[in-house]
């Protein structure tokens, strides 16, 4: 049985009514453990995770209460996982144990809404502050989504090579709540992070804002995968200047950016960090027909090295939504093997409406990216990185976003998108029709019949399931 070593002191914090928890000692979660509201891990303290550990987050319908975990300025988070046992933080309406983990089961199999892998916003999630440097007047702020008046808010200093910890094979889900101030935080929020800290094998399911976002620092952060993120998966501010190496982006249906991006904000021109981000492969597994500026936006005074990025799967007139001209002319911002597998053009691509504020927008051209009608091999993220450990490898191996089997000529349906009825056509009679969700628990089942309602399910990406005498199809089913 695993041991859990606690040493927490409960502080009665008035402001704002928030329920604060101040870790004020080194302290070890392994196991099982919940946490409630805001969890505080001090100046000059170490939290360590085991590996195999759950975390479960309590849920509050009121901001204030909603739970997150805050390593303030000095403090440390040693969070060290592995592909046989990672470290999974999550909601507590997720079923998944420590025993399962144990014994190789990372998403929970019990089936129902509690343990959609689609939802988001149960909590709200990790953030991390150090003393790296930051593009903010002043060089030090309070970070975004957190109430001000606290003395674990602050982020920011010059310690290039701060260190925070070590996150390692660590699964972040369903976050994204909003806190404090009405706005709702990341998945993984890093604020002048240095790179003395350590952050690789990062999964970030779910987020209800973004999915990791960098305010300033210089930390490096290898093996990212992020799914269904409501706002950008990848967000850098305040002159973000480490690597970003090896992502993988799968979209949601409603999705925003796979990347936002912002250059410093020191008005005195003295931070000017510039970031890498190298090894990408973003895809867009639903209908995002009614979104087409998905691809990113690189803003005001965005300095960095954008390099092999495949964008796949992407509904047909999507655009970059900017590029500014000034850091694009300058050569501080830079674009290198950019490949997207569409039937548009570059010219469609570049495109932001009529481009009527050309003047101030840059455009890629073949030097910079191809139009390409397949993946090539060894382009983009390394998906290998992926598959033995985390929550959305499992969802492809149940039933694969990209590989999801034909359904037979003899049978199909239609419409597809569809809002509400699935007809089905068939040369039998039809036994069975299933719906099911992407982790393969059961949605909606109708039997003997030719079509099936789905009105009432959330919009996704489902697999339809059809039976007659002889044979069984499945087949792709987007609830638009």
């Amino acid at each position: 049985m695993k041991k859990i070593i606690l040493s927490i002191t409960l502080l009665p914090m008035a402001l704002f009514g928030q329920s604060i928890t101040n870790i004020s000692a080194d302290e070890t979660w392994d196991g099982n453990y919940t946490m409630t509201g805001k969890v505080v891990v001090e100046d000059g303290v170490t939290l360590t995770i085991a590996a195999g550990t759950v975390v479960k987050a309590a849920y509050s319908a009121d901001p204030i209460d909603a739970t997150a975990l805050i390593i303030a300025k000095g403090g440390k988070l040693n969070a060290v996982g592995t592909a046989d046992q990672p470290i999974i933080f999550t909601s507590e309406y997720d079923d998944l144990t420590a025993t399962d983990v144990d014994n190789g089961t990372f998403v929970s199999t019990v089936s129902g809404a509690t343990n959609d892998l689609t939802t988001r916003g149960l909590w709200g999630g990790i953030i991390i502050l150090g003393k790296g440097v930051v593009g903010e007047d002043g060089g030090e702020d309070d970070i975004e989504g957190l109430a001000e008046g606290y003395d674990f808010t602050t982020y920011g200093g010059s310690v290039a090579a701060d260190n925070s910890g070590i996150l390692d094979y660590v699964s972040i889900r369903h976050g994204g709540a909003t806190i404090a101030n009405g706005d709702e935080i990341n998945g993984l929020t890093l604020g002048g992070v240095g790179s003395g800290t350590t952050i690789s094998n990062i999964e970030i399911i779910s987020n209800d804002d973004d999915g990791i976002e960098f305010f300033g620092g210089n930390v490096d952060v290898t093996n990212i995968l992020i799914f269904n993120q409501k706002d950008d998966a990848i967000d850098i501010d305040e002159a973000y200047a480490g690597t970003i190496t090896n992502a993988y982006v799968a979209m949601g249906a409603d999705s925003d950016n796979v990347f936002e991006i912002d250059g410093s904000e020191d008005s005195t021109g003295t931070v000017t960090g510039s970031y890498t981000i190298d090894g990408v492969t973003a895809y867009q597994a639903y209908d995002n027909s009614a979104k087409l500026d998905q691809y990113g936006h690189w803003k005001s005074g965005a300095t960095g090295a954008n390099n092999n990025i495949v964008y796949k799967g992407f509904a047909a007139g999507t655009y970059l939504e900017g590029v500014e001209k000034a850091t694009f002319d300058a050569g501080t911002l830079t674009f290198s093997n950019l490949d997207f597998v569409t039937t548009d053009n570059l010219a469609t691509v570049n495109s932001v409406g009529d481009r009527g504020e050309s003047d101030e927008l840059a455009a890629l051209t073949a030097t910079h990216a191809e139009i390409i009608s397949e993946q090539a091999a060894n382009s983009g993220a390394d998906e290998s990185k992926f598959t033995d450990w985390t929550a959305y490898a499992f969802v492809n191996t149940t039933f694969s976003f990209e590989e999801i089997f034909e359904v037979k000529s003899t049978i199909s349906y239609y419409p597809n998108p569809t809002n509400g009825v699935v007809n089905i056509d068939s040369e039998s009679i039809v036994n069975e029709i299933n719906v099911y969700s992407i982790t393969g628990q059961l949605i909606e089942k109708v039997i003997k019949a030719s079509s099936i309602n789905i009105e009432n399910v959330r919009p996704g990406i489902y697999v339809i399931e059809i039976i007659t005498d002889e044979q069984k199809v499945q087949g792709k089913l987007i609830r638009k």
